[in-house]
């Protein structure tokens, strides 16, 4: 769990893993993706391979859609997520 903490809370640029080993921007933005409740409850909606919108996410699981639509970005950077927009919609699902 300290790697965890460790890892969100020094800029991107300067991470370490505790080992003197630098950890790169796209694992930086993995871990933090993983690293809250929320997070894990909304990726846990797409684990049967739904495409969803925000307005979708947010009524499932039971979070305001501006959350919901900061978590899902941070999911996307992570890569936890993928989106595509269809008209005014953006659709979110497992890559």
């Amino acid at each position: 769990m300290m790697l965890v903490y460790v890892v969100l809370n020094l800029p991107p640029k300067t991470l370490s893993n505790g080992w003197g080993d630098q950890v790169s921007e796209k694992t930086h933005d993995f871990l933090k993706a993983l690293a809250s409740p929320a997070r894990q409850r909304i990726r846990l909606l797409f684990s049967q391979g739904a495409e969803l919108s925000v307005s979708e996410v947010a009524e499932q699981a039971g979070i305001g859609q501006s959350t919901v639509s900061e978590q899902l970005t941070l999911l996307r950077r992570g890569g936890i997520v993928t989106s595509r927009r269809e008209g005014k919609i953006v659709l979110y699902r497992r890559p």
